[in-house]
């Protein structure tokens, strides 16, 4: 009878941890999937992904709300609710995003919201409800682990974990999105039988519930504000991290799941029976991991910081924060109490909701700029075990947290302190001052005081010593536009340029200070360069070009022509038309005709021919995919007129395109050929830039005498189509090396 009933638990555990380790893998593999699906209506931003976040965080606030509900009830009777809540999900199956709902010109963070909600709301709900609902149930099984089920979690979040990584790795390479959802529903509907099985094990009678837990700490209502803070700033910290790497890197699955999966594993930890990082070690850590990341970020700039070891460095402190709070979360976790356990869930829930929607709806629309990320991490010492909120320096510390917030969008006083002499003063006044503490304070400098002083080098960095250069910065939906004035020694002369960034990356220059200059186009796109061989070779009569940037294209004019701009982010027209004269100076046949919405829809919409497209519509260095499928290159063909011909801009520091796009041009009988002009002389106004141009194989014009070449379609790279899409075989560390050895 022992070994049975020792068989009996055996099978029990197996069935929970893998009915747990599924429903969890369909929920963090229907993320990337969905954000996938959303790329066509965001035009690549970021930003869809980080609304996308905020909308499963709520959803998922929402299954433990419904979970903590059911809690009220006997286990069996809130089991049998949770079974007919999958079964309710499983009518919105297949996955597929309507994406006329809500439609408008522009998408915004309330419609990619509303879309997600009428697609996947239920099922996710469903699947968000599993977690503390199998763990309460497993407290009425015969296992002997019954009384305290949180390591289940950890098995939870593995799951999470696996389907995050397995989707970059292998969903997305192999399979289209259609074929995606289908595997989802099929995994979802054995979810619907196990959670059936896992029931039926749980009829062992009902624990009553222990008005402490083992270490008589009460459920108060202290306690769950200490539950939602130390779940409220891993969250937030998620989204920030987010947004800073797939701002300058990209927007897609593949660099999405980077913060996110890290998120995940440091819940595996810090619920696991026995966590491999201690809870005393990385309390002990914590602030000073996060007064250097501040100090960091402050005061040694940050063209370092948008390449691949600043990534690292981003996602490092952020993991190490991170597993802080979570740590100390679990520390905290109500024990022997089913009803506590869904209550517990859902205070970690509402933290985690409250951190996705500010960073999704409030703090773009609030901050004009991306400071989410280091006033979080000196937010997160008000949750440690030190932090004393009656004492001068916690007040002091909260003071300086607000006074911070509300003068993120005050401009910088002009003191007359040049910014790279500014932060060379600030750095040695910090560490003057650490070196006097260390030398006679020692004693006294503890992490609140550590805290302290970093949070005024933070503000001395960001609200004194700021960079006057910068004219503007416009934060919406679509990232952050910043506008600089800065000198720079052009033939043999200083000239004042202009320049209009997004993220790290310049997306046009002017000269100022030179009118000829001033109309002469710069950056990507001289006429020495592929975009001069271009119009020269073609002299094309009417051009549309997707991707405004700051309107440079617009001085190829010529009495003849004609210009026809796409724009997906209006703050980039209004730059572009309010401070920089490109668009009103160069005068052609008629006015240019700026269209806003992202382009590829927009073009669709249009009957009028082209004898010319320029596809330049990168965000930074973040590739809006939906732009280089086989649909798309067949729009922009069936947009041509007889003879006309594309041009696609692929200069990009990690992702090696050509082939791909080559591949991809072939399957409806294009041809691809490509220039590299990253090396050699050129303008001090110029940029290194690499281009194709795609045209009909029909089409016996080539630009080979002007350094072109062909670009041959590959048997092993798959075309990419509007349902399959992959990065990964495009990932390099070295593009201009590899587009030279072309």
């Amino acid at each position: 009878m022992a070994k049975k009933d020792a068989n009996s638990t055996v099978v029990t555990l197996a069935v929970f941890s893998f009915t747990l380790f599924l429903s969890a893998s369909l929920m963090f593999s229907v993320q990337p999937m969905a954000g996938k699906m959303l790329l066509p209506l965001v035009g690549g931003t970021p930003a869809g992904w980080i609304v996308a976040m905020a909308f499963f965080q709520v959803m998922l606030l929402a299954g433990y709300l419904i979970a903590h509900t059911l809690s009220k009830f006997p286990s069996q009777k809130h089991g049998v609710a949770y079974v007919a809540a999958l079964l309710a999900g499983l009518v919105f199956l297949p996955v597929a995003l309507d994406h006329t709902v809500g439609s408008g010109s522009i998408p915004e963070a309330g419609r990619i919201f509303l879309l997600l909600t009428q697609a996947l709301a239920v099922p996710f709900i469903a699947l968000s409800a599993t977690s503390s609902t199998l763990q309460r149930l497993f407290m009425n099984t015969r296992h002997g682990s019954s009384g305290d089920p949180y390591f289940l979690y950890a098995a939870s979040n593995l799951g999470s974990f696996a389907g995050l990584l397995l989707y970059p790795l292998l969903v997305e390479p192999q399979l289209t999105l259609a074929q995606q959802a289908q595997y989802f529903t099929g995994g979802y509907a054995l979810l619907i039988l196990l959670a059936g099985t896992c029931v039926w094990f749980a009829r062992g009678p009902e624990k009553k519930a222990a008005k402490t837990n083992e270490k008589g700490r009460a459920a108060t209502g202290k306690r769950q504000l200490e539950w939602l803070a130390l779940a409220f700033i891993p969250s937030c910290l998620l989204m920030g991290v987010t947004t800073y790497i797939t701002s300058d890197v990209i927007s897609a699955p593949l660099v999405w799941i980077l913060p996110l999966a890290l998120y995940l594993l440091t819940f595996v930890i810090a619920f696991s029976s026995k966590p491999i990082v201690s809870l005393r070690v990385m309390e002990a850590i914590q602030p000073y991991i996060a007064c250097l990341a501040v100090i960091v970020i402050s005061l040694l700039g940050s063209t370092w910081l948008f390449s691949w070891p600043g990534v690292a460095f981003y996602l490092a402190v952020f993991t190490l924060v991170a597993l802080a709070c979570h740590s100390r979360l679990a520390s905290l976790r109500p024990l022997d109490d089913g009803r506590q356990l869904t209550s517990f869930y859902l205070m970690m829930s509402v933290g985690g909701a409250l951190g996705g929607v500010l960073n999704a709806f409030i703090f773009p629309v609030v901050f004009n700029r991306l400071i989410e990320f280091p006033l979080t991490l000196l937010a997160s010492f008000m949750i440690h075990k030190e932090y004393k909120a009656k004492s001068v320096t916690g007040m002091l510390i909260a003071g300086l947290l607000l006074l911070s917030i509300l003068l993120v969008n005050v401009p910088s006083p002009d003191i007359g302190v040049d910014i790279v002499e500014g932060r060379k003063m600030a750095l040695q006044a910090v560490f003057l001052i650490l070196a006097i503490g260390v030398i006679f304070f020692l004693k006294k400098l503890t992490p609140a005081v550590l805290t302290l002083g970093t949070l005024v080098v933070f503000m001395i960095a960001q609200y004194v010593i700021a960079d006057r250069t910068e004219l503007l910065s416009i934060r919406n939906f679509y990232g952050t536009v910043r506008l600089y004035d800065k000198p720079q020694p052009i033939e043999g002369k200083t000239e004042i340029v202009r320049s209009m960034r997004h993220g790290s990356t310049t997306h046009g220059i002017q000269v100022q200070s030179n009118k000829e200059l001033a109309m002469t186009p710069t950056a990507y796109f001289t006429r020495k360069g592929p975009v001069g061989d271009v119009f020269a070779f073609f002299k094309p009569k009417k051009v549309a070009v997707l991707g405004l940037g700051i309107g440079t294209m617009n001085c190829y004019n010529e009495p003849y022509r004609e210009f026809t701009f796409f724009e997906i982010d209006p703050a980039v027209v209004q730059v572009a038309e309010d401070n920089f004269t490109f668009l009103s100076a160069c005068k052609s046949k008629t006015p240019p005709v700026i269209k806003v919405g992202d382009g590829r829809l927009e073009l669709a919409k249009m009957s009028e021919k082209f004898d010319l497209l320029f596809m330049d519509a990168f965000t930074s260095d973040s590739i809006p995919t939906h732009l280089l499928t086989k649909e798309a290159l067949q729009l922009y063909i069936d947009s041509l007129a007889p003879g006309g011909v594309i041009a696609i801009n692929v200069s990009n520091r990690y992702f090696a395109l050509w082939d791909t796009i080559a591949t991809t041009a072939a399957t409806i009988g294009l041809k691809t050929e490509m220039k590299a002009d990253t090396k050699g002389k050129r303008p001090a106004y110029g940029s290194p830039s690499l281009w194709l141009m795609v045209s009909k194989n029909s089409d016996s014009k080539t630009l080979s005498s002007r350094g072109w070449h062909v670009v041959k379609p590959k048997d092993d790279i798959r075309p990419w189509t509007d349902e399959y899409t992959s990065l990964l075989g495009t990932l390099s560390l070295d593009v201009p090396a590899r587009a030279e050895a072309k």
